[in-house]
């Protein structure tokens, strides 16, 4: 799945912090990595992107979730935003 101008257009406004394992055989990063760029491009400077390294999150790659609920930044991060 590509992203679409439009749908970055959309976020442009909108505090993003992905998360994605680079091994995640479920999801591919690069659709993580292309929509990212892609709303940074449309004016987003608030977005945060961690990619974690092959092997990090185990036994299932895509259960990225444990560790960026671990992220000791995560939460103060996401109460700090305020809608524009």
């Amino acid at each position: 799945m590509h992203p679409r101008m439009a749908e970055a257009k959309a976020l442009k406004e909108t505090p993003i912090w992905a998360f994605h394992s680079h091994d995640d055989h479920t999801v591919n990063v690069q659709g993580t990595l292309e929509a990212t760029e892609m709303v940074k491009k449309c004016g987003n400077q608030n977005v945060n992107v961690t990619i974690y390294d092959d092997g990090k999150v185990m036994p299932n790659p895509h259960g990225f979730w444990e560790p960026a609920f671990d992220t000791p930044t995560l939460l103060p991060w996401l109460f700090s935003q305020r809608k524009a």
